[in-house]
């Protein structure tokens, strides 16, 4: 009997200490210091999601009145336990999605197209650290990389 109740006690506070590790990845999440998705096994970054979803319309193709509309939802991989960096990224989280907004409105659907994704990641990264003082970001990543036709 002693067993069958210190098994039912130690299974509920398993089960509280797993409901705990989740909302503590969600309060990370929700402060974008969540833990980087994709990230190889060892890794020492961690990912600014902040963001959120960026609504975008490219430059229009010579023979068309309108660009295509398209929605991207990236987050930025950076050092882990840099406080100081993550509150710049914080700050200047308007102008970097602005950064992202005028880079592929400047494109026609095409010319994004035919672009590599890594190609993309290297000129956005290297837009966005000019306008970093206090750290570079490493990585670029996308949730979401929709046109809406």
């Amino acid at each position: 009997m002693f067993v069958l109740i210190s098994g039912t006690i130690a299974g509920i506070s398993n089960r509280n200490t797993n409901k705990d590790e989740l909302t503590s990845l969600q309060k990370l999440l929700n402060q974008g210091q969540a833990v980087n998705l994709n990230a190889p096994v060892n890794t020492d970054e961690v990912s600014y999601f902040e963001f959120s979803s960026i609504r975008i319309v490219s430059k229009p193709e010579k023979n068309e009145n309108n660009g295509v509309a398209f929605v991207i939802t990236p987050w930025l991989a950076y050092p882990q336990g840099d406080t100081v960096f993550y509150e710049e990224l914080s700050k200047k989280r308007t102008e970097i999605r602005k950064i992202f907004s005028d880079y592929f409105s400047t494109k026609t659907k095409k010319e994004i197209l035919e672009r590599s994704e890594e190609k993309i990641t290297k000129e956005l990264i290297s837009l966005i650290n000019e306008r970093l003082s206090l750290g570079k970001i490493r990585s670029i990543y996308f949730t979401n990389y929709i046109f809406l036709e």
